[in-house]
């Protein structure tokens, strides 16, 4: 029973990054151990919940190459889509859609068939496809193009379905006699092969910047579970929910899974895992089954549920609670894929006549939280909310003179018309705010209001407000 292979996991104002691939190792259980405690490429960005309006939440349709179809499988805080689109041709591409260009088709001559599932941060796209009639994992970067990731010796096949923004690259590799296990790439020529609860089918499908890693694993018996590889751990069985199968599809940075699992009635259900130490139902728009496809570091989780008349609705379940139908193009049918920390989700869903076409859902704000306003104004009120925080917690001046520094900077860079400068600035501005909710200086409460500012001026940043 292996379900959709299909997951959703760069910054645009942030340069390219090489990824961090060196060394060579191989585990037979669990990712490197080292890598638990490996310095980060820059900050995590991590963030609060973002927060979204019931009914303000709009369906974009965002075309295909050319052809009847196109599904998105992911996005990043910069608002980059990637996906898979029919072309003109009848051909199956990966694609890369931006606001500014549109969808472009990134797949290389010599590839008869691709689909990207995953794009980081930090600009990195990853997917698979067919070359030379092999099924190929491969890796894109804007400065390299698409490059075949290749497959390990003693294996047919290798898929990549997903990528840390720390540069590992997990998917799956096939073996002769057909079957299929879990790995993690640091390069084409280093990875580790990941264990399984005992059977002879393993997928890795989403990793954190933890080197978590969050898949599906066979048992024995052939039932497959929702599992956790820790590094330096064994395999991690995730439990149902009363049934025998389940499935894992995302993880975030506070190791939060999401995914699939079966009732004691065998009904397909959206889970959460951990909720309260234990995996828990999400529920669904009224009908009987739904699957959870990704979760963002604020807890919100992106999927598909039924309604009450049995269509497959694109929803969000969201931090606080709430199960929010996202909508379509106009037909009956949805399903949403990946979550952005700006609140941008992506998938694909039905319009009222043709084929499934590639869809981005964001707040009528345009993704941010708050009034609006110009940039300028934004970051003034940005600089009021630091000094409401500020008087709340317990600060040092020089911890107080760090935040407004980083909002200076932002200004500056955008009077000289540097708004990737900006949103680096901004983005350093939210890691550190989520440190000192870490350590105590302040509350979530205190410190939710610069967080939600600092996202609605860096979203105002991308799409060229102000």
């Amino acid at each position: 029973m292996i379900r959709a292979l299909s997951r959703a996991t760069a910054l645009a104002a942030l340069p390219f990054t090489v990824i961090l691939w060196s060394g060579c190792s191989e585990l037979p259980t669990s990712p490197d151990s080292s890598r638990e405690t490996a310095p980060f490429d820059g900050p995590s960005f991590a963030v609060g919940a973002y927060q979204f309006t019931p009914g303000a939440i709009a369906a974009e349709d965002l075309g295909t190459l050319g052809g009847a179809w196109s599904e998105a499988n992911g996005v990043n805080d910069g608002g980059w889509v990637v996906g898979v689109s029919l072309t003109a041709a009848g051909d199956q591409h990966a694609f890369l859609w931006t606001r500014d260009a549109g969808m472009q088709d990134i797949t290389a001559a010599g590839w008869s068939f691709a689909r990207a599932e995953a794009v980081s941060d930090n600009g990195v796209v990853v997917g698979w496809g067919m070359r030379n009639g092999e099924i190929e994992g491969f890796v894109w970067r804007a400065a390299d193009g698409m490059t075949s990731i290749g497959i390990p010796s003693t294996y047919t096949a290798s898929q990549c379905l997903g990528v840390a923004e720390t540069g590992e690259v997990v998917g799956t590799v096939s073996t002769a006699t057909g079957g299929w296990s879990a790995i993690v790439w640091n390069s084409p020529s280093s990875y580790q092969v990941l264990g399984s609860l005992g059977g002879g089918f393993s997928l890795s499908l989403d990793i954190n910047n933890e080197g978590r890693v969050a898949g599906t694993s066979a048992l024995g018996n052939s039932d497959e579970r929702a599992v956790l590889w820790r590094p330096g751990a064994s395999v991690e069985d995730l439990g149902t929910l009363g049934g025998d199968w389940s499935g894992a599809y995302g993880i975030n940075e506070s190791s939060q899974v999401v995914g699939w699992a079966e009732d004691a009635g065998y009904r397909v259900r959206p889970f959460i895992w951990p909720e309260a130490g234990s995996m828990a139902d999400l529920g669904t728009l009224g009908g009987d089954e739904g699957e959870a496809y990704e979760v963002s570091d604020g807890g919100n989780v992106v999927g598909e549920s039924e309604d009450a008349a049995g269509n497959m609705r694109p929803t969000l379940w969201t931090a606080d609670g709430q199960i929010i139908d996202l909508g379509t193009l106009g037909g009956a049918s949805g399903h949403a894929r990946d979550i952005n920390a700006t609140g941008s989700i992506v998938g694909y869903s039905m319009p009222a006549t043709g084929e499934r076409h590639a869809t981005l859902w964001a707040n009528g704000d345009g993704g941010g939280n708050g009034g609006g306003g110009t940039v300028p104004e934004l970051l003034e009120d940005l600089g009021s909310a630091i000094d409401d925080m500020i008087a709340a917690g317990s600060f040092r001046g020089r911890q107080y003179r760090s935040l407004l520094s980083k909002v200076r900077v932002a200004e500056r860079m955008v009077e000289r018309d540097r708004p990737r400068v900006a949103i680096r600035s901004l983005r350093v501005l939210i890691w550190q705010v989520n440190l000192y909710v870490r350590f105590g200086r302040v509350t979530e409460d205190e410190a939710q209001p610069v967080i939600d500012l600092a996202q609605e001026t860096i979203q105002a940043l991308l799409d060229g407000e102000g």
